[in-house]
């Protein structure tokens, strides 16, 4: 199991993977009470790769607002960054510890 905290540590964890022979799963709040991060191979943990990336405001174009952030960071943990930009989530559910990753990876709906 490893840990990435920067980009350096996850292409090291990969190529380490690679060279071994090992699959590759990763997890993030491990919420989802199921086998779907069990690997026999190599676990990345994302708890330390958090925040937000970047954000961008609507051209006038047709161009949403945008927001990046990083795969670990917790649903909960986005109401006080993305209000400082100027943004919210238009729907978020009552269970909010997922990570955007376990988010988007295991089908999560919230509400």
């Amino acid at each position: 199991m490893v840990q990435p905290a920067d980009e350096r540590d996850f292409v090291d964890a990969v190529t380490e993977a690679k060279s071994n022979g090992w699959p590759i799963r990763a997890v993030g709040a491990s919420h989802s009470h199921s086998r779907v991060a069990a690997v026999d191979g190599l676990l990345v943990e994302t708890d330390r790769w958090q925040g937000v990336i970047e954000s961008q405001q609507p051209d006038g174009g047709g161009r949403p607002p945008t927001v990046r952030v990083r795969s670990g960071t917790r649903i909960h943990q986005l109401g006080e960054p993305l209000y400082h930009l100027g943004f919210g989530l238009i729907n978020q559910g009552d269970i909010d510890r997922q990570s955007i990753a376990g988010a988007i990876g295991t089908g999560t709906h919230g509400t």
